[in-house]
Formats: C-alpha cells, sequence, structure tokens
C-alpha cells in the first residue's frame, strides 16, 4: 500500500491529535498545616488515621469525597502512592483501610524510627473498587512522641505538608 503526501500528513496528524488526546488522570491530597506547625503527635501502639485534610490538586475529579480524613472514587482501577514522615517513634508503618467493606488494602514496609530522626513512608497500592468506595491512612507507632511525632516543622513561611497521596486513574480517558 502506498501513501502519497497529502494522505500521509493527514495520518500522521491525527495520530499526534489522537496522542495528545490522552488523559492520565491523578488527585494529590495532602495533610497541610500552617508554618511552624508540627505534624502532630504520634499514638503509640494502635492504628490511628493520619490526617488527610486538603485535596491539593484534582482536575479531573478521580476524588467523589475528602472528609474526616477519609477519601471516597468510583468504581474503577486506580494506584494509590503515599509519603509520610515520622519523628522518633520506633517501630512504625503505615497502611490503607477500605473502609466501606472494612477490610485491609495493604501495609508499607516496616521501619524502625530511631530518637531523633525522622523517616518518610512510602506505601504504594492498587485498588479495583466495583462501586463507590471509601478509603482511610492509617498508621501504627511503637512509641508516642508528643507535638511531632508525625514529623517536624520547617518553618519556612509556607504552608507544612506531612503527608501526600496521589490516587491515580489506570484507566486513560480522553480529554
Amino acid at each position: 500500500m502506498s501513501y502519497d503526501a497529502s494522505t500521509s500528513t493527514a495520518l500522521i496528524n491525527r495520530l499526534r491529535s489522537d496522542v495528545d488526546s490522552l488523559v492520565l488522570r491523578i488527585a494529590t491530597l495532602q495533610d497541610q498545616k500552617a508554618t511552624g506547625v508540627a505534624g502532630g503527635a504520634s499514638v503509640a501502639g494502635a492504628w490511628t488515621t493520619r490526617t488527610l485534610n486538603t485535596i491539593h490538586s484534582d482536575p479531573y475529579g478521580v476524588i467523589t469525597s475528602l472528609a474526616s480524613n477519609l477519601f471516597t472514587v468510583e468504581a474503577g482501577e486506580y494506584q494509590i502512592r503515599v509519603i509520610s514522615p515520622f519523628h522518633s517513634t520506633q517501630g512504625t508503618r503505615t497502611r490503607i483501610w477500605d473502609v466501606t467493606n472494612d477490610v485491609l488494602v495493604g501495609y508499607s514496609v516496616s521501619t524502625y524510627v530511631y530518637n531523633q530522626t525522622n523517616v518518610y513512608l512510602y506505601q504504594t497500592e492498587r485498588i479495583q473498587p466495583h462501586k463507590r468506595t471509601t478509603y482511610r491512612l492509617d498508621y501504627y507507632a511503637e512509641q508516642a512522641k508528643a507535638t511531632d511525632g508525625l514529623g517536624v516543622a520547617t518553618n519556612t513561611g509556607d504552608i507544612e505538608v506531612y503527608t501526600v497521596l496521589d490516587v491515580v486513574d489506570l484507566h486513560i480517558r480522553r480529554a
């Protein structure tokens, strides 16, 4: 099969248009506090909900609700990525909890956060809710640390950010 220059140009332009119209939909949730405010006291010996109080970015409406540290997504397929700081909490880990179905989604790695050190825990999970589903981020700390067990303030004059949770919609949609 052969194409003339006009046909080839039209096919190339259509392909460019198709590629440019594909959109990766990502929502970013955060725990934000005022400048100089620490991340909060860690609770020892119990799974405790981590604060998520701000939709930092969600231009495509991936998150249907964020309230009381719980976030909700529609049926679909998603990847959740979390980074969360801890300070002097000793044995520590995070988990994603499916609140709607009261079931564990998954855990981060376990780590030991020595006295006066900061460690960031990372967690990645893939979820496939079959209906609108609500989730939360929990943490477990072996040692309570008043004021800054959940992050030390940087005092830069900007907001403090202590947890970042991305929800990536894995179904590519056209813009």
